[in-house]
C-alpha cells in the first residue's frame, strides 16, 4: 500500500506560518538557519530558501514533515542517488537531517526562473526563444539524464517546471526534483496502478500504471524538449476537464504532429531523434546519448551560422556577441566546449564540474 503523510499533521503544518514554526521550534535547524521563504509546495515536501549560517550564503531545503519510516528511507534513496551525480546539469543536494517530526535536506540554490515560467512569459509578450539558446537548453537537461541514466538512477518526473534556467547561463540549464527519482534496480517497489510523474509528460507506460525504467525518463525528455523548441505546446493537447483516460487513448491513436511542420528550422535529426523518444513502445524510444549527439551537432550549425552573420544573442547573463565568423564547426566546437564550461560552486564550497566533463559527452555513447 502506497505510504501518505499523516493527515493530522498535513492539517498542523497546512500554512506556511505553521512550518516555519515547526522548523524553528528545533534547536538544530535554529542552529544552522537563519532566513525561511517558500519556494514551492509539493504533496510530500516544502522547499524554502534560507541562508545557511556555517556557510556564509543561502541555499535550498527540502522539508518533509512527519515521515513514515519507509518514506524516509526513499528520501535517503534520494538523497545519495543525486550525491553520486557528479554533473554541473542538475540540483545537487546534500546533508539529510532526520530530526522525527521534521526531516530536511540542503540543496544548492539556483537563482533564475524555470522553463514553464520562461516560456509564458515568452507567450505574453508574442516572443519565441533563439534556436540556439533553445538548444542548449536541450543539450544541458539531455546530457543531465544521460549521466544519471549511466548511474542506474531514474528522474521519474521531467518536464518544464523541473528544468531550472540559472540567470548566470553557467550552465544553460539544470535539472531539478529528483523527488521521485530512486535507483533503478528498486523501481519494482512502486505501488502497482501508480502513475509515476506529471500526467502531461508522462509515459503510455506509466499512464497504464506499470513499472517503469529509463526509456520513461526519455519520454518525458521528449516531451518536455517537444514543448521547449514549440514555445510550449505539448506533443498532446488537453482541456483542464479532460482525464487520464482521455490522454492514455491520445498517446495510443495520436501521433504529435512532427515538430516540423511545427518549427520549420529545426533540424531535421533532432527532429526525427525526438519524435522517436515520444514512442508508444518504449522499446523503440532512442537513447539520451543519441539526443545528446543530434543535438549537438545541430547546435554547432546554428551557432556557427549565427558567427558568420556577426548577430548578437540574448542570454540569461546578460549580452554576448559571436564572433566566430569565418572559422569551422570543428573551430566553433572547441570555443563552445570552453565557454560553457562550469564554474559554480556547491554550497559544501567544492567546484562541482571537472576540468575535461564536455569532452566525456562526446563518444561516449557509442556503444549504445
Amino acid at each position: 500500500m502506497e505510504t501518505r503523510p499523516d493527515p493530522d499533521t498535513r492539517e498542523l503544518v497546512s500554512s506556511d506560518d505553521a512550518l516555519r514554526e515547526l522548523c524553528f521550534s528545533d534547536a538544530v535547524f535554529r542552529q544552522r538557519y537563519d532566513g525561511w521563504q517558500v519556494l514551492g509546495r509539493g504533496p510530500w515536501a516544502t522547499v524554502v530558501r534560507t541562508r545557511s549560517r556555517d556557510l556564509g550564503q543561502d541555499i535550498a531545503l527540502k522539508v518533509f514533515v512527519n515521515l513514515d519510516p519507509e518514506l524516509l528511507e526513499r528520501v535517503r534513496q534520494e538523497v545519495r542517488a543525486v550525491q553520486a551525480l557528479a554533473t554541473p546539469y542538475l540540483v545537487h543536494s546534500y546533508s539529510l537531517f532526520d530530526r522525527g517530526t521534521a526531516a530536511w535536506f540542503e540543496m544548492e540554490l539556483v537563482e533564475g526562473s524555470n522553463l514553464r515560467q520562461e516560456l509564458d512569459r515568452l507567450a505574453a509578450t508574442e516572443s519565441s526563444l533563439p534556436m540556439v539558446r533553445a538548444y542548449e537548453i536541450a543539450l544541458a537537461v539531455s546530457r543531465c539524464i544521460w549521466h544519471a541514466h549511466r548511474h542506474g538512477v531514474l528522474h521519474r518526473d521531467i518536464k518544464p517546471a523541473n528544468v531550472l534556467l540559472p540567470a548566470s547561463g553557467q550552465p544553460a540549464a539544470k535539472l531539478s526534483d529528483f523527488g521521485i527519482a530512486r535507483l533503478a534496480d528498486v523501481a519494482s517497489s512502486t505501488p502497482r496502478g501508480t502513475v509515476i510523474g506529471t500526467p502531461r509528460f508522462a509515459s503510455p507506460e506509466a499512464l497504464a500504471g506499470r513499472a517503469v525504467g529509463q526509456p520513461h525518463d526519455v519520454y518525458g525528455l521528449g516531451a518536455t524538449l517537444y514543448t521547449l523548441v514549440t514555445g510550449g505546446r505539448p506533443p498532446h493537447q488537453l482541456t483542464g476537464t479532460q482525464s487520464l483516460a482521455a490522454l492514455r487513448r491520445l498517446q495510443a491513436t495520436t501521433r504529435p504532429t512532427p515538430l516540423r511542420a511545427l518549427v520549420p528550422e529545426l533540424d531535421p535529426l533532432v527532429d526525427s531523434v525526438l519524435m522517436q523518444a515520444l514512442a508508444v513502445d518504449p522499446a523503440s524510444r532512442p537513447s539520451p546519448g543519441r539526443l545528446v549527439r543530434a543535438l549537438e551537432r545541430a547546435h554547432a550549425r546554428v551557432a556557427a551560422a549565427a558567427g558568420q552573420r556577426g548577430e548578437t544573442l540574448n542570454a540569461p547573463g546578460g549580452r554576448w556577441r559571436v564572433v566566430l565568423a569565418g572559422l569551422g564547426l570543428a573551430g566553433f566546437g572547441l570555443w563552445t566546449r570552453l565557454r560553457k564550461r562550469p564554474t559554480s560552486s556547491t554550497i559544501s564550497g567544492r567546484v562541482t564540474s571537472r576540468p575535461h566533463e564536455e569532452e566525456q559527452w562526446r563518444g561516449a555513447e557509442s556503444s549504445q
